[in-house]
């Protein structure tokens, strides 16, 4: 059956006057989220205290302090407060003990210099890894730099000082060299397991691929880190920090009140609508377990760059931990799929706009009075669903193949 016989009518063509209207009111919005969220800081008056501060406590803790206690909230929240005036709360540490491998040279810079270099170096990676995997057009590009730096979800983790810019320029990168260097693209995807999360549906598109010289690429570097974290650390550390993740997981949800509203998971969505935390672990299990199988046929039988888009959208439902911070990669799902609209039929329908626009302007919602519900969740799970649909219905031309 024809492309033509199965579209919509176009009703918003994609260089149209309206789209480019609805993109420009997105990032105004976005600015104006920015702006708002300083002012706010400047007019609490007080120290604030980022999820900056907390890696920065992590490696600090790490080298005056026996090196499993990192994994003891009793002992690390004190010396928390000792070294954050007026902090009242806690930064637990939930990493494997390779993460501290990464972080280790915070805890040999002052503050202000620290977090520099942290925001700094973060953002030229993912913008080395956003201008990487769009089309080759340098117009598009700076403009796709500039609509994923201000997403509310970017700012969000430029301002809380979060890990949500590496993190997406590893996921990012190595599915953009992926066909031409796949040993590279296995090198990126090995250092992702220092956040294991984020890369969950990772191995279901290598194997759905194929890739064999990335898979064992990956395997080998966080072998290798692995390794390396032994000979640096005690290698017991391993075992204490899978003793440790029980307690994480109890002291998470003790206080996930205060965390839904800036997660995006099925379980933090159902408990926030008031299942029960057992109901909302099945949910986000069947839920993980159908994104993989599509995220499968679609890196099989689909467009490569648009089953990445769907990749990228899946991960922040699948994963059972993922916060609002670590998905700056939603912003890019947009692009390749703006990318693949414009090859193709050349417009948006309106449903298309409309879940664009939730999954880019809902991380704002946590300035609003209806934060503790999680629709950012609902809405990457939206665009997920269409991403799959499009996946699978467009046929694979021969730029968009995967050489096995």
């Amino acid at each position: 059956m024809s492309e033509q016989a199965t579209e919509p009518a176009p009703t918003w063509p994609i260089h149209g006057k309206a789209v480019r209207l609805v993109v420009l009111i997105a990032m105004g919005f976005a600015v104006m989220f920015g702006v708002v969220i300083i002012q706010a800081l400047v007019r609490i008056n007080k120290p604030f205290y980022p999820d900056f501060f907390g890696l920065r406590s992590f490696a600090l803790f790490a080298r005056t302090h026996p090196i499993a206690q990192v994994y003891r909230p009793d002992l690390l929240g004190p010396f928390q407060h000792q070294i954050g005036p007026k902090f009242a709360s806690l930064y637990p540490f939930p990493y494997p003990p390779d993460f501290l491998l990464f972080i280790w040279p915070l805890g040999l810079l002052n503050y202000p210099l620290a977090q520099i270099l942290w925001s700094g170096l973060s953002a030229v990676a993912l913008g080395w890894a956003v201008w990487g995997i769009l089309q080759h057009h340098r117009n598009w590009r700076v403009f796709g730099l500039v609509f994923v730096l201000l997403a509310p979800a970017s700012m969000i983790n430029l301002i809380d000082g979060e890990t949500g810019y590496f993190t997406s320029a590893l996921l990012i990168g190595g599915f953009a060299l992926l066909r031409g260097r796949p040993v590279l693209a296995g090198l990126l995807f090995g250092l992702l397991t220092l956040k294991p999360q984020i890369g969950i549906l990772v191995p279901v598109a290598l194997l759905a691929l194929g890739a064999w010289r990335t898979i064992l690429t990956a395997i080998l570097t966080t072998a290798a880190l692995i390794l390396l974290s032994c000979l640096a650390f005690p290698p017991g550390l391993w075992l204490t920090w899978l003793h440790a993740l029980p307690h994480y997981q109890d002291l998470m949800f003790s206080n996930h009140g205060n965390l839904d509203s800036t997660m995006t998971t099925i379980d933090a969505t159902a408990q926030s609508l008031g299942f029960s935390r057992r109901i909302a672990d099945i949910l986000q299990l069947i839920a993980s377990a159908g994104i993989m199988l599509a995220c499968f046929r679609v890196f099989r039988a689909a467009p490569y760059r648009l089953a990445v888009a769907a990749l990228l959208a899946g991960t922040f439902v699948a994963s059972p931990h993922a916060y609002v911070y670590d998905s700056p990669a939603l912003s890019v799902a947009l692009l390749l799929l703006a990318e693949k609209i414009a090859a193709s039929r050349g417009y948006f329908t309106f449903s298309e706009i409309l879940i664009a626009l939730l999954v880019f302007l809902m991380p704002a919602e946590i300035l609003t009075p209806y934060a503790h519900y999680i629709f950012v969740g609902l809405a990457d799970l939206a665009l997920f669903v269409l991403l799959v649909g499009l996946s699978l219905h467009w046929d694979v031309g021969e730029a968009d193949k995967m050489p096995v």
